[in-house]
């Protein structure tokens, strides 16, 4: 969605996509960012009130802590990369590369979606989208 907002402003509407654009790119990131290994969760909940603790905005249930090796998130950072030359969303997607380089990779070729990303030791789940080829790594 923060690519297609990019695009908008890129394409005559309001600057304000643009904004809206890069301040939803900037969350999409720290799906990742946040968790340990890099790489986002399938679903996400957001906490509403001040906890008083750093970072206890996102909440990840187990049930969706799985990450499936979407393009979305990747996406959008090429596109805003290319439209605004900051080299900060090169940086974020060469980050969320290494992850899945790390945790998703798999040793007889190709990658694969794990169970949790909240842990290090996560069990891979033996299923590679076709996405991923197609969409995720073309960025």
């Amino acid at each position: 969605m923060a690519g297609t907002l990019a695009l908008a402003a890129h394409n005559g509407l309001d600057s304000e996509y643009m904004q809206l654009a890069e301040k939803l790119a900037y969350t999409c990131y720290q799906m990742y960012e946040r968790m340990p290994t890099g790489l986002s969760p399938e679903i996400a909940y957001f906490q509403q009130t001040d906890t008083g603790r750093p970072r206890s905005d996102i909440i990840v249930k187990s049930a969706d802590a799985h990450n499936l090796l979407r393009p979305e998130t990747i996406e959008s950072l090429f596109i805003l990369y290319r439209l605004t030359r900051d080299k900060k969303y090169q940086e974020w997607g060469w980050k969320i590369f290494q992850a899945f380089e790390k945790y998703s990779k798999v040793e007889e070729g190709g990658y694969t979606s794990i169970h949790n990303v909240m842990s290090l030791e996560s069990r891979t789940r033996d299923k590679m989208e076709s996405f991923f080829l197609g969409e995720t790594l073309k960025y």
